[in-house]
């Protein structure tokens, strides 16, 4: 998963975002439901997705998908980027990301 996360990063850099974020995730889950000891019901679900946050010009966009394949994920890319475009167009004051502070 680590490698499309990093294919959303490198897409969205390519597009030209200043700053870009990508977050994968996978969910899998049981359900078991006993009644007087008995099984009476049991659901298994397997869920994924990825969602991409991105700065353009001090614009923010986001956008996200269900699908985990390189096409979902090109296309979500380009969302968040014409979003942040838009948004970047229609503010006056641009959003900045606070800088990374050194613990050492």
């Amino acid at each position: 998963m680590e490698d499309l996360a990093e294919y959303a990063i490198r897409a969205a850099s390519t597009l030209g975002a200043d700053y870009v974020e990508a977050r994968v995730m996978a969910l899998r889950s049981e359900e078991l439901i006993l009644k007087n000891g008995n099984v009476d019901a049991y659901g298994y679900s397997e869920n994924e997705g990825i969602g991409v946050r991105l700065l353009v010009d001090g614009g923010l966009g986001f956008a996200s998908a269900n699908r985990l394949d390189k096409e979902s994920i090109k296309k979500i890319v380009k969302i968040a980027f014409k979003t942040a475009k838009a948004s970047s167009a229609l503010f006056k004051k641009k959003i900045e990301f606070a800088g990374i502070v050194d613990s050492k």
